[in-house]
């Protein structure tokens, strides 16, 4: 084929994928500059109390119940029928705006015992608690109307999307920069976060109603539909969940035992891991929605091929960034942060280990999302949960911060991160063979 019709071809393909590693790209670059801003001025204790609230506003995502998962199938099957794609959006909607309402009593039950449940500087504990006010309402904010983002992705806008991270990212950390340079501290910074979370979801909203013809309104609300989605996203729920607490909760473990300064130690290593999983993971989500085509139209061996397709260039992937940070992970964060403080090595290779298991788990749990097939996983990662948790806390009595890591690297690999991939491919040529019988 010539260069010019496989461009052509694949343009969607291609400009999907640019835009997404230009914002991969410039996340890593503002992080760069942004992290020893916050760290030289605003101390190691601000920046570990940015990343609790962080993670603590995570865990209120539990409150989806799976329904994200179970409406991202259901509209790929009924996004061109009118009648069922506006029931389906104001039964998800109107079910968050509940949960939403039920999850503010727990906010203000962290709230007042903040201090109580962490270690935290007396000095820094009203700012603790405004900043996890302003990240808890953003929270609410794409909770809420997280079903606006689906609907444009399912569209196949991902272009659209991912210009509009860019234009998040390059507003939260410059007028982070700005805001810090004024004399502001990590309210200003979460109140910053807020407002444009707030501006992507109207754009947002604007953008999919002119793909997706809806209103939104209770009388469109269908309480047996609830329990249809449900059924189908209780597993989705389990395994969401499971994945929260397996890769959100050291932070938490950290605070409890050691500190917020230590939580910023810990959090600037693993951010290495969770930025090489978004620019592995680019390739694999700009397929999502010609993947989803293929199971509506029972193309069950051509998921397969698009499966093997995306697990071996994950390998790749994974692997030579697991080799870079293993080699050259410290030296860089030297060069980035100085020698002021002092990173472990030994988090450095544990961490580039996971890169790899785990961005193959990501892989494998997407695909089996999408075919509805969650059950198994979502069992073993609620097993998974549970050694992590025991494990973390067992070494890290021995071992520090590294036994906090090696806990989520143990679990995961003896747990979580083989049997699903066996069971996707075993799955998936059984369903190629009935269709093809």
């Amino acid at each position: 084929m010539p260069l010019k019709d496989f461009i052509k071809k694949n343009f969607n393909f291609f400009h999907h994928l640019a835009t997404g590693y230009s914002a991969i790209a410039i996340n890593i670059i503002i992080f760069a500059f942004l992290t020893p801003y916050m760290l030289d001025t605003l101390g190691s204790e601000q920046y570990g109390i940015w990343q609790l609230v962080s993670n603590i506003s995570m865990f209120f995502s539990m409150g989806s119940l799976g329904l994200s998962s179970a409406f991202y199938i259901e509209f790929a099957r009924s996004k061109d029928d009118n009648e069922k794609s506006l029931k389906l959006i104001n039964t998800v909607f109107f079910t968050y705006l509940m949960v939403g309402l039920i999850s503010f009593i727990a906010y203000i039950f962290l709230l007042i015992n903040f201090n109580r449940f962490f270690i935290i500087n007396a000095n820094y504990v009203m700012q603790a608690k405004f900043a996890f006010t302003f990240s808890y309402f953003a929270f609410l904010v794409i909770f809420i109307f997280g079903f606006l983002d689906l609907i444009i992705f399912l569209h196949n806008k991902i272009t659209t999307r991912n210009i509009v991270e860019i234009f998040k990212i390059c507003a939260n950390g410059l007028g982070s920069i700005v805001l810090i340079a004024l004399g502001f501290d990590i309210v200003a910074i979460a109140f910053l976060s807020l407002l444009t979370t707030i501006l992507q979801i109207v754009f947002y909203y604007f953008k999919a109603i002119k793909l997706q013809t809806f209103h939104l309104s209770f009388l469109y609300f269908d309480f047996e539909y609830l329990k249809k989605l449900y059924k189908s996203g209780f597993y989705f729920f389990i395994y969401s969940v499971s994945a929260l607490i397996i890769f959100n909760t050291d932070n938490i473990i950290i605070s409890h035992f050691m500190g917020a300064e230590y939580v910023s130690l810990y959090a600037i290593i693993f951010r290495f891991v969770t930025i090489s999983e978004k620019f592995i993971f680019v390739i694999t989500s700009v397929k999502m929605p010609k993947v989803s085509q293929f199971i509506a139209q029972l193309k069950y061996s051509s998921v397969l091929d698009m499966y093997k397709k995306a697990w071996l260039v994950t390998l790749a992937l994974s692997i030579l960034v697991a080799l870079v940070m293993s080699v050259f992970g410290l030296d860089i964060l030297h060069l980035w942060l100085g020698d002021k403080y002092k990173f472990d090595i030994g988090l450095i290779w544990i961490f580039s280990i996971l890169v790899v298991i785990h961005s193959l788990s990501n892989v494998t749990g997407w695909f089996l999302g999408s075919l509805n097939l969650i059950k198994n996983q979502s069992l073993i990662s609620a097993v998974e949960v549970f050694s992590n948790l025991i494990l973390s806390v067992i070494l890290y009595q021995k071992y520090g911060l590294r036994g906090i890591a090696l806990g989520t690297l143990i679990s995961h690999i003896v747990v979580g991160s083989w049997y699903p991939g066996i069971y996707l491919l075993k799955q998936l040529k059984l369903k190629s063979a009935e269709i093809h019988s």
